[in-house]
């Protein structure tokens, strides 16, 4: 993932990535411990660092409902006396938005240079990715989109004063299209990242069948959220009431932008040894996270500093894993594999908007063995598997546990088996799997306020 705190993957803030990927591998299940140490469910592996010979130059437009459009240039030079070689990308998507004013501004670069020799090879990536997306999450009132005048009136003034606050938001609510209503007006309220990303990678080959590799990285990011927010209270932005002559105001509109910039940097390593029937692999990796969450107040109606700072929250996280792992032919069709991963991770939350005195510092410490076995003929195969991911929670979790109980990690047992049939026309196969959850995070249905999903134990 490329947001440790939430453990999520924002494809938004890397668009049209996959026009730089050579290849994309799915794996169900409980994820190897070559794939990383968050590969508590099923993994995606995108890899870009394949090698095209001959020199490229493509370009792409594509135009579609709703003033779509995706712009992509790709350049590449081949491989340059054997050795050298360089590709690069550049990137636009945006749409106007099939809801009201959900509108999309997407830029990115990525650009790849690498040496290659008969053992070694290395490589930089550089890629960048910019986003601005309009909020549209919040869906339609049920009453709006199956129209039921009389209920969509009580909905109206039920929740006037907190959804619905003047005219605009009555002609928003009654006059727009049920199937397109966006209950946001402010032009500007937009979600804004930027991601960049810098990796280095390094791998050599000695005698005897022993393949080392490494690869560093530096993933830095910023970016706000920007709403316009009706009548709050001063009190809420540990601001006093503000007095003009004799009156004494206690709330006010504003617009805030609700701040992240986080740096995520770190290293893999590997050792991979290969002799007649018998594969092993040592690997690990360390990672750490620093972020900084904070809020700027831009602009109020009166009473409030321009670029007033009414919060700022740091957060760090450590990551560090160790495996080996085993793969031995025992017979001609028989395949045995053996996994093991320790893992320890460190998270410290110093507080939070939403719960300013949430302090958290947590270290989990996690074993999770796997174990595989697979037969193989006549284009035949069976196989069986058993794993265990276990994750730690994440700091939305915490916030919502804040004032009850502390969020536990899960732990899964996943049993596998199934058979498969490769032919030179088809191609088909079937698999079973029980997955046994311990504290499983359990989404409620529920959103913050910025779109993310809660959930508990």
């Amino acid at each position: 993932y490329n947001d440790p705190e939430s453990q999520g993957v924002f494809f938004v803030d890397l668009p049209d990535f996959a026009s730089s990927a050579g290849s994309i591998q799915v794996q169900r299940g409980v994820g190897t411990s070559s794939n990383g140490p968050g590969a508590f469910g099923a993994s995606i592996n995108l890899s870009t660092n394949e090698v095209r010979k001959t020199a490229y130059a493509e370009l792409f437009n594509t135009f579609g409902s709703f003033n779509t459009w995706r712009n992509t240039v790709k350049l590449g030079t081949g491989l340059i006396n054997d050795h050298f070689t360089v590709d690069a990308r550049l990137s636009r998507i945006s749409s106007d938005g099939y809801i009201d004013r959900g509108s999309s501004n997407l830029k990115s670069y990525y650009l790849s240079g690498a040496w290659l020799g008969a053992r070694s090879s290395i490589r930089l990536n550089v890629f960048s990715g910019n986003e601005k997306t309009y909020q549209s999450w919040n869906g339609i009132p049920e009453f709006k989109l199956f129209y039921n005048a009389d209920s969509l009136q009580t909905h109206y003034y039920n929740n006037l004063g907190s959804l619905y606050f003047n005219a605009a938001d009555s002609a928003n609510l009654f006059g727009s299209d049920p199937r397109r209503y966006n209950g946001y007006l402010y032009p500007n309220q937009t979600d804004n990242f930027r991601q960049d990303h810098y990796q280095l990678f390094l791998n050599h080959k000695l005698q005897g069948g022993l393949a080392l590799g490494a690869a560093f990285f530096l993933t830095h990011g910023e970016g706000y959220y920007e709403e316009y927010k009706y009548n709050q209270k001063y009190s809420s932005y540990g601001l006093p009431n503000f007095t003009a002559g004799s009156n004494t105001i206690t709330r006010t509109d504003l617009v805030r932008q609700l701040w992240l910039k986080n740096d995520l940097y770190g290293g893999t390593f590997s050792a991979d040894w290969k002799r007649r029937d018998l594969e092993l692999t040592f690997g690990g990796s360390w990672t750490r996270f620093d972020g900084h969450h904070y809020g700027n107040i831009i602009w109020a109606q009166q009473g409030i500093n321009k670029d007033y700072e009414w919060y700022r929250y740091p957060a760090r996280k450590d990551d560090g894993n160790v495996y080996a792992k085993a793969g031995y032919t025992i017979a001609k069709n028989l395949y045995a594999m053996v996994d093991l991963q320790y893992r320890s991770v460190s998270h410290s939350v110093q507080g939070t908007r939403k719960f300013p005195t949430l302090f958290v510092n947590r270290t989990w410490n996690f074993f999770n063995p796997k174990v595989g076995l697979r037969y193989s003929g006549n284009g035949y195969s069976v196989y069986a598997s058993y794993a265990v991911g276990q994750k730690e929670p994440n700091r939305t979790d915490f916030e919502t546990g804040a004032g009850f109980a502390d969020p536990r990690p899960e732990k899964l047992h996943d049993f596998e088996l199934g058979a498969e049939h490769r032919g030179d026309r088809a191609q088909y196969g079937i698999n079973g799997y029980y997955m046994r959850y311990k504290d499983q995070l359990v989404l409620t249905g529920k959103l913050n306020d910025v779109g993310d999903a809660i959930r508990v134990n």
